[in-house]
């Protein structure tokens, strides 16, 4: 006979909100396609609550070099039709509502964040260019052999844990680290880098070097090669193998 009272505990620990920082962390019942639970973060004050769907929508796209659109502006198309908002981040954002509110806002925003993201795999079409990160994944074991890790993670000022494309441990013989990040030419892979370099700076991790890899073969314009260099060091990928080299020799 199946145990009620621990199927009980089980997703009673599941669903409940904690607290991350600054934020309340809602779990929903929605899943993305990648199987990922819809959280819905939640920040407000004694009156009213806004609530955000932590970039888990534009995150499901997360497939360097397989979309040539602006993932963020057709995310805020998508969403101002179902009343909701894009930030800077590329985060799902509502309007501020009363606290008896959140039993139907938590859902529905969840519900968007799941559609939103369902939208955004459908408009998504392989490049005709090489992926990046394919390219830049030969280079790094090239240099660092074993010591390159794909996906790996790294906790920010904010708590938040974010995913980087690469970390390279044992960098330079030391115990160092590198974090870099492959950067598209378009608005929704330029913010999410720079918001998630910037946070993760802030946790001043004094082992952690970040680089961020753009493709110069890629139509960049200047103000937005500007806006990379806000989140960390970007390199230019046809000349990585000798910045890799000054770099490894400055830091030994």
């Amino acid at each position: 006979m199946t145990d009620v009272a621990l199927v009980r505990d089980v997703l009673a620990s599941w669903s409940a909100p904690r607290e991350e920082g600054e934020w309340v962390v809602v779990p929903t019942s929605c899943t993305y396609r990648s199987n990922k639970t819809v959280q819905v973060y939640l920040l407000g004050g004694m009156q009213s609550v806004r609530a955000y769907d932590g970039g888990g929508a534009f995150n499901e796209l997360d497939g360097g070099g397989e979309y040539d659109f602006d993932a963020f502006k057709v995310l805020q198309k998508f969403t101002k039709k179902a009343g909701l908002t894009v930030d800077g981040r590329g985060w799902l954002c509502s309007e501020p509502v009363s606290y008896n509110e959140l039993p139907g806002l938590v859902p529905y925003v969840a519900n968007v964040s799941m559609e939103a993201a369902a939208f955004l795999r459908g408009r998504r079409r392989k490049k005709k260019l090489v992926d990046l990160r394919e390219e830049l994944n030969r280079v790094l074991v090239e240099k660092f052999e074993a010591d390159v890790h794909r996906h790996g993670h790294l906790p920010g000022a904010s708590t938040k844990s974010h995913k980087f494309d690469f970390l390279v441990s044992g960098f330079a013989r030391q115990e160092k680290m590198l974090a870099i990040d492959a950067a598209l030419p378009d608005a929704s892979s330029i913010n999410s880098i720079v918001v998630r370099h910037l946070d993760v700076r802030g946790s001043k991790l004094d082992h952690v070097t970040q680089l961020i890899v753009y493709d110069d073969r890629d139509k960049w314009k200047s103000e937005d090669i500007s806006l990379l260099r806000t989140g960390g060091r970007p390199f230019a990928f046809s000349r990585l193998p000798d910045s890799l080299a000054r770099l490894v020799s400055a830091s030994a």
